[in-house]
């Protein structure tokens, strides 16, 4: 009987030793709407764009140079919080912009959300969701990349998406 109370005890005593973490450490994660185009021309009706993913890269349709593309963004930090969204493109684009209502400004920090799309979040927010816009500026395929921290170790994630614009 005291060979297993001994046995038992050096098994909750091992137990008890293991570092544990209060918080679990997740990657964050991204998810996206369908893209919407709105075009240039008037007298087309907005479409929805299909999407695939190529070599963890999504490849959008191609649009038209002056046509708007949106679309939403949903940020989970899982079970960590956020601390940063970053949209970077190249000069295919004109301008990329996310659109902010009251209940987002009181989740980020400083944000210079027009020039860089760069969203700081304050502490305490684990998701966020917000929608996007771009609109093209020259004929070539546009490379947009996204990146999402937070205070996860395996933090951040990328997300990068091509869209060819004749």
């Amino acid at each position: 009987m005291r060979k297993y109370i001994f046995v038992l005890f050096v098994f909750a005593l091992s137990l008890a030793s293991c570092k544990t973490n209060d918080e679990p450490q997740y990657s964050p994660q991204f998810a996206m709407s369908e893209f919407v185009v709105s075009h240039l021309d008037a007298t087309q009706k907005p479409d929805t764009l299909g999407a695939k993913v190529v070599d963890e890269v999504i490849v959008v349709d191609s649009i038209s140079v002056g046509d708007t593309v949106r679309f939403a963004v949903l940020c989970n930090a899982v079970t960590n919080q956020l601390t940063s969204f970053v949209a970077t493109t190249d000069t295919t684009i004109l301008y990329m912009k996310v659109y902010l209502g009251e209940q987002h400004t009181k989740a980020l920090d400083k944000s210079s959300v027009v020039e860089d799309c760069k969203l700081v979040f304050l502490p305490g927010y684990g998701a966020a969701s917000f929608p996007m816009e771009y609109i093209a500026r020259k004929s070539a395929t546009a490379n947009v990349t996204f990146t999402l921290s937070s205070t996860s170790e395996y933090s951040p994630t990328t997300l990068k998406f091509s869209q060819p614009i004749r």
